[in-house]
């Protein structure tokens, strides 16, 4: 062809490729049908699916599924930061009292997203992680610690409400960096929301974040 219909040229040659590898993906994706039908009745999974329900109460399974994994997850026991007595009577949908009406949103928007969550969990990080100095361990109790059932990864879930407060912007920035310093990043590990009084917690933004990090 001549130079001029160089263009052309490839283009014919491309879709002469493409027409090509459409069998080879029509086996690729037969192979890996086969393999999931094969996979799915010959699992170790499958053992315990026979069980009579009886045997399954008192066997634990060598793989979880996601409730049974859920449920484990939920039972950690740990010690949870005392709300003050005169603190505001606010309670989520778990009947689990919270610090702020923002917490309650939270709380219920993880509800209702079917995402298991424990509040106020304590991390042990060490103050001098960046410096590796001397051990200097305290407790961050993010609001929220959660869990994506899927991927069975865990994040850190912060709120900060009062964004516009000069001094309370400073103090989560300190925190912030004590969690980069130990190991917590915003997209990573950690989740990370923020409002003012001019910019309220969105709803909208809520179910995204949910999606994005949880889900």
């Amino acid at each position: 062809m001549p130079r001029s219909q160089e263009k052309l040229a490839h283009a014919l040659i491309q879709n002469d490729y493409d027409k090509k590898t459409i069998p080879a993906i029509e086996a690729e994706i037969k192979e890996l049908q086969d393999f999931l039908k094969a996979y799915k009745e010959k699992c170790s999974d499958t053992v315990y699916k026979k069980l009579a329900s009886t045997r399954q109460e008192v066997v634990t399974p060598l793989t979880l599924n996601d409730e049974q994994y859920a449920a484990a997850w939920l039972k950690v026991d740990y010690r949870r930061k005392k709300i003050p007595e005169d603190a505001p009577q606010l309670f989520t949908d778990n009947n689990e009292q919270v610090r702020s009406k923002s917490e309650v949103i939270i709380a219920n928007a993880l509800r209702t997203a079917g995402v298991p969550y424990r509040y106020e969990f304590p991390l042990a990080v060490d103050r001098n992680a960046a410096t590796n100095g001397d051990l200097d361990i305290c407790q961050l109790h993010p609001d929220f610690y959660c869990l994506n059932l899927r991927t069975r990864q865990e994040f850190a879930w912060e709120h900060f409400g009062m964004m516009n407060d000069p001094d309370y912007a400073a103090r989560v920035t300190e925190k912030l960096e004590l969690y980069a310093e130990n190991g917590f990043f915003p997209g990573k590990n950690l989740i990370i929301t923020m409002e003012s009084s001019a910019t309220p917690l969105s709803s909208k933004l809520l179910k995204s974040v949910i999606q994005t990090y949880l889900k």
